[in-house]
């Protein structure tokens, strides 16, 4: 059923895993990431029983929830750049072209890392 989600290497253990909603709402975004060739380097169980993907070669971050969307940006301290966060939480389905979107620009930018 994860298809996408198989493709990109998890830190996760079996003993900890993302909610059933958190994981539809992953394949989701994913779906969406890989005709862009967006899709992240990895995947990690997030703060809650979310999913967090994670780009190697970029400061961006994506928490995703049940039925929304986190994306932060951490630069390394000391950048030009500050801490974002960009929120999405009225709906996984009913956000996802703002998420692919912001997330798109946010992972073009070049942050000189």
């Amino acid at each position: 059923m994860h298809k996408l989600l198989n493709e990109i290497p998890k830190a996760w253990s079996p003993e900890r895993r993302p909610t059933k909603e958190a994981l539809e709402s992953t394949e989701l975004l994913l779906g969406r990431l890989k005709p862009l060739a967006l899709l992240p380097s990895e995947a990690d169980i997030g703060y809650w029983p979310t999913v967090e993907l994670i780009w190697t070669d970029s400061p961006v971050q994506v928490q995703v929830f049940d039925y929304g969307y986190e994306i932060g940006v951490y630069p390394p301290y000391g950048s030009n750049f500050v801490y974002e966060i960009h929120e999405f939480h009225d709906g996984a389905l009913k956000e996802l072209d703002q998420v692919v979107t912001k997330l798109s620009l946010l992972l073009a930018r070049d942050y000189d890392l």
